[in-house]
């Protein structure tokens, strides 16, 4: 068999014949191994660098090589047969990142990508997504440091993204790194094909990329939003709620005062949207273009702390709805699985919120003390 006299590019071939693929798991589960993988693993210490780990060691000898490589790594389907007992009530139902590693030399870390290319999430589904992974993270490394019989096994989680995303808003809970850093990282050692399938991906990214472009950045309670902006810390523009600042739901928001506990869509540039508008106006609206006193900040913080100790109470303390739970645990297996999972949601939403309310409260006490 002898090769025809035409002589194709990678670049022709896409354009004449097969399409290229849009998939996201093609990249994070063939292109990015291609790349990341080259010469038997020994350049893998290339992405933990990018991921703010250099020194890392590997080898592709499976007798000695510490490490353990998955994308689309789904754990749920993984506890099977031996592994379940290790993994007892471990959660394995929350959301994996696209690619985990784990590296034992010189040191055990783990790793974890979530990775996008065409799809285009706001960075609040974005935060909201990896706060899911981050969760279960932590708890499988707490399981890996007992394993691997070390104090601590540290996470690296980042976000992967093409360059008109990475100024995506994260919070600043977790660093990005471009598919074009990936690229450059590895020009000189990984095969050629899966690099050009790569360049060819991004080279397209303008014609490929989902079209909807979300208009927020992030989303924020009122109260956030206002003391953010007399703070001068808040970092965005305009906000958004439907019908827009003459709309039913905002005068609603502001007659009742709900406004303070209500999550808004917020970004840094007003999307030109009409059910947009800028954060001053919406603060005037509200009656809060002033900065509040020390005494209202004071009866707005007591206020909230007792109905967190009420709420707190009837959740989570004696005779609890938890309690009552606990002793329909055979009822509630022929509950619609929707209705769990939705119950389910808002249960580790609520225990989120109260964790982070507990950080802010040892902050702001620590403050206090120090003068």
């Amino acid at each position: 068999m002898t090769r025809t006299q035409a002589i194709h590019s990678l670049t022709w071939l896409l354009d004449h014949t097969l399409p290229l693929n849009r998939k996201e798991r093609y990249y994070t589960g063939t292109v990015l191994p291609g790349i990341v993988c080259a010469d038997d693993m020994t350049h893998l210490h290339r992405l933990a660098d990018l991921m703010g780990f250099p020194g890392v060691d590997v080898s592709g000898d499976p007798a000695d090589c510490g490490l353990v490589f998955f994308t689309e790594y789904g754990l749920a389907e993984s506890v099977f047969g031996p592994a379940r007992d290790r993994f007892e009530q471990l959660p394995t139902d929350r959301d994996t990142p696209d690619v985990v590693f784990l590296t034992t030399q010189p040191t055990p870390v783990l790793f974890a990508l979530e990775a996008k290319l065409y799809d285009r999430p706001s960075g609040f589904d974005l935060r909201a997504q990896l706060d899911r992974q981050a969760g279960l993270l932590a708890e499988l490394a707490s399981r890996l440091a007992g394993w691997l019989e070390v104090p601590t096994v540290p996470v690296a989680h980042c976000a992967l993204l093409p360059e008109p995303q990475a100024d995506v808003d994260l919070g600043g809970s977790y660093p990005v790194l471009t598919w074009r850093q990936l690229h450059a990282a590895y020009a000189d050692v990984a095969a050629a094909y899966w690099l050009a399938i790569l360049n060819e991906a991004l080279t397209r990214y303008d014609d490929l990329v989902t079209r909807f472009k979300p208009n927020d950045d992030a989303r924020l309670t009122g109260a956030d939003i206002a003391a953010g902006h007399h703070a001068g810390t808040l970092g965005y523009a305009a906000m958004g709620r439907t019908g827009g600042l003459t709309g039913s739901q905002i005068r609603i928001d502001i007659d009742s005062g709900a406004w303070h506990d209500v999550q808004y869509q917020v970004a840094r540039v007003h999307p030109g949207n009409r059910n947009w508008f800028t954060i001053a106006e919406f603060l005037e609206l509200a009656g809060m273009q002033s900065e509040p006193t020390p005494e209202e900040a004071h009866e707005r913080f007591t206020t909230a702390v007792a109905r967190a100790r009420s709420v707190g109470t009837r959740v989570f303390g004696d005779a609890s709805i938890l309690d009552q739970l606990d002793q329909g645990t055979e009822l509630l297996r022929a509950a619609p699985p929707a209705e769990l999972l939705r119950v389910a949601a808002l249960f580790e939403t609520a225990s989120d919120a109260a964790m982070e309310a507990r950080r802010g409260s040892d902050e702001l006490w620590i403050r206090l003390n120090q003068g």
